[in-house]
């Protein structure tokens, strides 16, 4: 939060400039308020922190997982895990104190794939009262198995069958096909789905992208009769495409601009020569110096980031070609960019559906289907 805040902190100065006023904001003062946003925010969700007590932790072991990388440890050259090792230790040393008390359920919540690994192999000892999800869905299908006593195990293979049950792409025996779902909440909520996103043109086009189907969650058990909720999202995408196209020389200087044959304005800096380099932005792409790879004459010149892709008005296409030389000149390079953004609709179906003697799930049926807020 510190090192985003400090990025911003030249535009900011920039803003004083122009309105000849100093505001008075130092790196010391961004420090300082990040703290404080963070201590408003672990006093507003009530949360606790967790103090590491360091020397009870087995560091000859991740020592030896971070040289061997074994999760939480990431293979390649850069070394990745070191924090989540630590995040696993602290959450272990309070399921051990939790795990005294027989009546502790202790969940541990990671969406991150050798986090979920690691820590489930350092829980193994805590047996079945310690259970590791990997996000919102599964940790509220465990809270609300407590009271339905079903074991962590029991959630899990439900939730198999739950989702086997309501959708497999394609599969038209699925309750998502068989139950006309998307034609009911197309129907149902057809005038939510005709109305345009705030902040678009009236006449944007806009088209339908697709549809997800998120994870069931265990809601309840009354009975042989078992409750699940899932997330049905239609995305769709609003806006249209624009191309730039620049003429430079086989030899352009380091340095030279690149402007738009459309309207003159720069795009783009030629790095080297001959194209040796790189056309660098005014581009943004996920706010990182991302590389789109492309090749001239068999070389392998690229256009680095930064680059803004998706999202409010930026773009989420842009792409370079060579053409035939023309107008004079000997390499062209069109730079189309998707001035888009994706927005979407997302439906909870309430579900039902009876645990048969022999474990299965059968005769689901639709309970309720509510609209979510746009988030």
């Amino acid at each position: 939060m510190v090192s985003a805040a400090e990025a911003l902190l030249n535009d900011f100065r920039a803003v004083e400039k122009i309105l000849a006023v100093n505001f008075k904001v130092s790196k010391d003062d961004i420090v300082h308020a990040v703290r404080e946003v963070i201590k408003q925010g672990i006093a507003r969700h009530s949360l606790t922190v967790l103090k590491l007590e360091s020397s009870q932790v087995d560091w000859d072991s991740i020592i030896r997982s971070a040289i061997f990388r074994h999760a939480p440890f990431q293979v390649g050259d850069k070394e990745k895990g070191f924090r989540d090792a630590v995040i696993i230790e602290t959450f272990c040393q309070q399921a051990a104190s939790l795990y005294k008390d027989p009546n502790n359920k202790i969940v541990f919540l990671a969406n991150d794939d050798l986090a979920v690994a690691a820590s489930k192999e350092r829980v193994k000892e805590f047996g079945d009262r310690v259970t590791v999800v990997r996000n919102l869905t599964e940790l509220s299908s465990a809270i609300n198995g407590i009271p339905a006593h079903l074991s962590s195990a029991e959630i899990s293979d439900i939730l198999v069958k739950a989702t086997a049950l309501f959708y497999r792409a394609g599969d038209r025996e699925t309750f998502y096909y068989s139950a006309n779902l998307d034609k009911i909440i197309r129907e149902t909520f057809a005038a939510d789905l005709a109305k345009e996103p705030e902040n678009v043109s009236i006449n944007a086009p806009i088209e339908f992208v697709t549809t997800d189907i998120g994870m069931p969650t265990f809601l309840e058990k009354n009975a042989k009769l078992l409750h699940f909720s899932t997330i049905v999202g239609f995305h769709y995408r609003v806006g249209a495409s624009v191309a730039n196209t620049a003429w430079v020389t086989s030899t352009p200087s380091a340095g030279t601009s690149i402007t738009s044959a459309g309207t003159g304005s720069v795009i783009g800096t030629v790095g080297g020569s001959p194209l040796s380099g790189a056309i660098t932005g005014p581009f943004s792409m996920g706010g990182g110096g991302s590389t789109i790879p492309y090749s001239v004459g068999g070389g392998g010149t690229a256009i680095t980031g930064p680059f803004s892709m998706g999202g409010g008005t930026g773009a989420n296409s842009i792409f370079v070609s060579t053409s035939p030389a023309s107008n004079g000149a000997n390499t062209s390079f069109t730079i189309s960019t998707d001035f888009r953004r994706t927005f979407s609709f997302q439906f909870a179906v309430r579900w039902c559906a009876t645990l048969t003697a022999e474990g299965q799930l059968s005769e689901p049926k639709i309970q309720n289907i509510e609209r979510l807020p746009t988030d």
